[in-house]
Formats: structure tokens, C-alpha cells, sequence
């Protein structure tokens, strides 16, 4: 399911800035170490692989419409206010991952220098 696959998505790349200090520049960089292949679309047409922009920092499906609008995403707040119908689905954007991770310090070992 689609919600899987953006969060597994999500996390390898995740754990890989964390590893890196940076974002991969392409998905594929992610297989296989932290990937076994990359994550399908089952909302694109052609069931293309899900979408990464990694200069926009972002992760994204085409969304239920079909349509790749570059990462334009609707805000979530306007998808679930209190007039949503489940018919208006098909009129949002792009799904997506905001990839803004911060760079964590490993910790230092604690053991004591050996004299």
C-alpha cells in the first residue's frame, strides 16, 4: 500500500542523511543497503517509482488524480476540513515527505582513556 511504501521511503532516507549527513541524490543510491528496490507509485498511470527531489528536499506521490504537479501539495488542513467529501479527492495535488532532517551528533563513547 501507498502509505508504506512513502513511509519506508521516508525512513531509508532518513536513516541515510543520518549516515551521511546528507540526502542521497537519487533514490536508487538507497538500494539495497537501505532499500530492497525502489518503492512503486500505485497512484502514477504506469506505476512509476515514487517521486524524490532532492534539492526541494521532498518525497511525493502523483496523489489520487494521477498527475505529477512537481511536489505541489494541497495543505493537509484543507483535505480533512469539516465540508470534506470523499469525492474531492481526485482534485488534490501531490502527496508528499518534507525531508527537513537535522544533522545529530553521535554521541561519544564514554569509556575512559586507557592509561
Amino acid at each position: 500500500d501507498l502509505n508504506k511504501r512513502l513511509l519506508g521511503t521516508y525512513l531509508a532516507l532518513k536513516a541515510y542523511h543520518q549516515d551521511n549527513r546528507e540526502l542521497p541524490t537519487t533514490l536508487q543510491t538507497l538500494v539495497p543497503e537501505y532499500l530492497e528496490k525502489v518503492p512503486e507509485d500505485n497512484f502514477h498511470p504506469t506505476f512509476a517509482p515514487l517521486n524524490y527531489n532532492a534539492e526541494n528536499k521532498i518525497l511525493y506521490s502523483v496523489g489520487a488524480n494521477g498527475t505529477d504537479q512537481d511536489g505541489k501539495a494541497t495543505p493537509i488542513n484543507e483535505i480533512f476540513s469539516t465540508d470534506w467529501e470523499e469525492d474531492k479527492i481526485k482534485e488534490f495535488d501531490d502527496i508528499i515527505f518534507k525531508l527537513d532532517f537535522p544533522i545529530v551528533e553521535k554521541p561519544r563513547s564514554l569509556a575512559l582513556p586507557l592509561e
